[in-house]
């Protein structure tokens, strides 16, 4: 079975999405780096990345990049595994969570959600 970075690392390849496009090298360092540190979590079957987020903590903001979940895999607990885990690891002193959400016509907006009572709106 193929390494995780280096699987993350054909998704990043594959997906259209990412606004910037690094070399093999670079994006293989890059996935191994922060797979390794902890800033990409991963959800495997047998080995196999079935999705995977990227979230950074800075101060009182958790910014969340990247989520990826093999298309075959959407409507089942791949989702619902990975959601639990990143409400589940959030450290206590994170007030908002800052990401981006693709709208159906290709166009990217910003989401922040703010804590509220000691919860993420709605999870």
């Amino acid at each position: 079975m193929k390494s995780v970075p280096l699987q993350l690392t054909e998704i990043y390849y594959k997906e259209g999405w990412h606004k910037t496009r690094l070399s093999y090298g670079q994006a293989y360092n890059y996935h191994k780096q922060h797979y390794e540190n902890g800033d990409i979590v991963v959800y495997q079957k047998d080995g196999e990345v079935l999705g995977y987020y990227e979230r950074y903590l800075k101060d009182d903001v958790c910014n969340l990049h990247n989520v990826y979940i093999k298309e075959e895999c959407r409507n089942n607990e791949v989702f619902k595994g990975l959601y639990r885990q990143f409400f589940k690891t959030m450290p206590k002193h994170i007030k908002y969570i800052e990401g981006e959400k693709q709208k159906d016509n290709g166009q990217f907006h910003k989401v922040i959600i703010t804590k509220g009572r000691g919860n993420y709106g709605r999870h």
